[in-house]
């Protein structure tokens, strides 16, 4: 009566096993010589935000039933040149950024007209002045009649030119010296509040439209610019594998690290091996192909060819096959 047996997966040999860790070993040992090879440091490119903003204003003090009321001219509103009196202006500057800033710099305020014929002129509004910290205050007054006798100076001298074509730009100033986080930084700022004149009336630009980096202009009175602070720094290097980009100094202890531990395995597993010898060839065959030998009472060949075999390590090829 015959007996049901169970199948198993064949287990490994010894050899099978040693070929396995040296294997590992090898590519373990690559993977350290080539993380040996590598820095453990690189140089990399980082940077620390900024943002310049301002804030314009300006008002004047108005006589008894003007247009403008009570309150008298504040900032948005049109400029009724003839209503008003002297016009005040004024401009906030602000840096804000998250690292910490030790800055300083100077500032000033000026006007310019611009006509449609090319002609223009500045007028200064305020004088140079030196400031510390992320914010300072610049304010002056606007020199309206300097302004507007140079218009109806052109005006005359060009019969065809109107007043309706010029246009006057507050225009502030403002270099920026410090650090931010230790890093140097060198920064300018100098944006525009634009008025038109129509007639005797200046009216702010909306500021619709694409400003000159070809993005959205923002509102006019609240400008604001960002800034960047590039600087080098030493970061960890690391070694491109597959899946995983581990530092150098890890790759090295890991690479090293296994490549050592399969040594030993290798060297554990080998013993029996090299005790063996030429001279004790069962014992060889037992080391090498002990999970794949069993155990056989009786053996009776039919009739048949028969194959010899040089060695037991061509038995097993052919078993395999």
């Amino acid at each position: 009566m015959g007996q049901k047996g169970t199948e198993q997966a064949p287990a490994f040999t010894r050899l099978e096993t040693l070929t396995a860790v040296i294997v590992v070993g090898v590519l373990a040992l690559a993977l350290g010589l080539v993380a040996l090879a590598k820095p453990t440091v690189k140089s990399t490119n980082q940077s620390i935000g900024y943002i310049q903003s301002g804030r314009f204003g300006y008002s004047a003090k108005v006589p008894k039933g003007s247009p403008y009321g009570a309150l008298g001219l504040s900032t948005g509103q049109p400029i009724l040149l003839g209503h008003v009196g002297p016009v005040m202006v004024s401009f906030r500057y602000k840096l804000t950024s998250r690292a910490e800033a030790e800055v300083h710099g100077t500032a000033d305020l000026h006007a310019m007209v611009e006509l449609a014929q090319g002609l223009s002129r500045q007028f200064s509004v305020t004088s140079k002045t030196s400031f510390t910290g992320r914010e300072m205050t610049l304010t002056g007054r606007l020199p309206l009649d300097p302004i507007m006798k140079y218009v109806h100076s052109v005006q005359g001298a060009f019969q065809d030119l109107g007043v309706s074509s010029a246009t006057i730009t507050v225009q502030p100033k403002v270099s920026v010296r410090g650090a931010l986080e230790a890093h140097p930084l060198k920064a300018a700022y100098a944006p525009k509040l634009t008025f038109s004149l129509v007639g005797t009336a200046l009216n702010v630009n909306d500021g619709t439209g694409l400003d000159s980096s070809g993005a959205a202009a923002g509102d006019p009175l609240k400008p604001s610019k960002k800034g960047k602070v590039s600087y080098k720094t030493s970061v960890p290097n690391t070694v491109p594998l597959l899946v995983v980009h581990p530092p150098v100094t890890l790759a090295r202890e890991i690479g090293f690290g296994v490549a050592g531990l399969c040594l030993l395995l290798g060297l554990f597993r080998a013993r029996p091996l090299l005790r063996s010898g030429k001279d004790n060839e069962p014992a060889r065959i037992r080391t090498l192909y002990g999970a794949h030998l069993i155990e056989v009472s009786d053996l009776a060949l039919k009739d048949g060819p028969v194959a010899d075999v040089a060695s037991m390590d061509s038995l097993a090829d052919l078993a395999k096959k």
